[in-house]
């Protein structure tokens, strides 16, 4: 059978984001787990994952609530601006979170050298 997944120009992506990628799709999610059990088991295999963007990047996180909604902050080590970068991660409204998307909100932070926010929106 043939692998039909699309692929990606060196650098769309951080390494960590190539390596968290090559890791999930190697290891299968065991079957009847409930989808609440499911997300808690994607966010242990993503932990060590986020943790290593963020020290590879030299980022810092801080959670606020801004207007009412969760958000979290991604400060890289130098700001060099005053602008902001507002990160919406993706998942259908029914996986994802900024947390799990550090391994591309770290890079985009240290590499633009400004503020990311990243809602963490409701999800179905």
């Amino acid at each position: 059978m043939s692998d039909n997944r699309p692929t990606l120009p060196p650098g769309a992506m951080s390494v960590e984001a190539t390596q968290w990628i090559k890791e999930a799709f190697a290891t299968p999610v065991p079957e009847g787990l409930s989808f609440s059990k499911q997300r808690r088991l994607i966010l242990e295999m993503q932990r060590p994952v986020s943790e290593a963007a963020m020290e590879a990047h030299t980022v810092s996180t801080e959670d606020t609530i801004i207007a009412g909604v969760p958000c979290m902050i991604i400060l890289p080590p130098e700001q060099k601006n005053d602008r902001t970068i507002l990160y919406n991660f993706g998942g259908g409204f029914t996986v994802g979170s900024p947390f799990e998307d550090l391994m591309i909100t770290a890079a985009l932070a240290a590499k633009c050298q400004t503020k990311v926010i990243a809602p963490n929106y409701r999800r179905a």
